[in-house]
């Protein structure tokens, strides 16, 4: 009698560790996941940087162009530029 409960103890526990380490949803699932969890979150951080990077230059571009407006005139192709002297200026 307790050989046939040892052999149906020992069948159950390799029936468990299949379970655990070669299932589909088993530990070599579950650490390739962390992995590839790992390198995404990398990649994301890297996206993010890229992004703060291109959100100051556009930025920069943005303040570049309204100096270049405000202090040498410079207009857009297709506008107009209007300049307004005072009368006090003009001889």
């Amino acid at each position: 009698m307790f050989k046939y409960v040892l052999a149906i103890l020992a069948i159950l526990f390799l029936v468990l560790q299949y379970e655990l380490w070669w299932a589909p949803d088993g530990a070599k699932e579950t650490a390739h996941l962390k992995h590839v969890l790992k390198v995404l979150k990398k990649t994301q951080k890297q996206v993010r940087e890229g992004n703060d990077s291109l959100q100051a230059s556009v930025a920069d571009a943005g303040s570049v162009e309204g100096r270049a407006r405000s202090e040498l005139g410079m207009v857009k192709k297709g506008e107009v530029f209007y300049q307004l002297v005072p009368k006090h200026t003009v001889k």
